[in-house]
């Protein structure tokens, strides 16, 4: 990691470094106002206006984050996380990340704008898999503005637009020569080039 800082100082092996504070590696980019590195457990505590970046793709803001870059553990809050390559973004009152898995509590997730989001959906927790590019959603509340329209006790969705086996809308309806009928599609998509639906 390269450190870059107005001010460091070392004690023991625990680095402060304040004032305009930059960290960086192939993978990551951190800053903060305030950082606190121990050398023994290459752990960063990160203090007042957070920024980290990882592979120019996902980015999380927050006021306080306890970072091991070493074991890809990060523990934030509040959290603010968009991965540019979907326009999803989701804000926290805290997020844990530990490898692929970034634990949500009380989010809200968009791709809307995001001061004044046309739909949002909010959740008193949520998981995301940054690997597999799936959010799970824990009471989630579909909002159009700030009227609530839609709850569910879960839900999980895709972030991408990859195809992937999984049911698509029911169809429901009722005559008079067959009654109510339900005709349910299941899609298939065990490669790129093709797929089948069975009804």
């Amino acid at each position: 990691y390269q450190l870059i800082a107005q001010d460091v100082t070392t004690v023991d092996n625990v680095v402060t470094a304040t004032g305009n504070v930059v960290i960086y590696s192939p993978t990551y980019y951190l800053s903060a106002d305030k950082v606190i590195f121990h050398q023994d457990s290459e752990n960063f505590e990160l203090f007042d206006n957070v920024l980290i970046i990882k592979d120019n793709n996902i980015q999380t803001q927050s006021n306080y984050a306890f970072v091991d870059l070493k074991n890809e553990i990060f523990n934030q809050s509040p959290t603010f996380l968009m991965e540019n390559t979907n326009s999803i973004w989701t804000n926290a009152k805290e997020s844990r990340k530990n490898k692929e898995i970034v634990k949500l509590d009380g989010t809200i997730i968009s791709s809307c704008d995001c001061i004044d989001p046309d739909w949002s959906i909010r959740t008193s927790s949520a998981d995301y898999d940054t690997e597999n590019m799936w959010i799970n959603a824990y009471n989630p509340r579909l909002y159009f503005k700030n009227v609530p329209v839609f709850y569910l006790p879960y839900w999980g969705f895709p972030t991408d637009t990859t195809r992937r086996t999984g049911l698509l809308l029911p169809l429901i309806g009722y005559s008079k020569g067959e009654g109510v009928y339900y005709s349910q599609p299941i899609y298939f998509a065990p490669a790129d080039n093709y797929d089948i639906e069975v009804i």
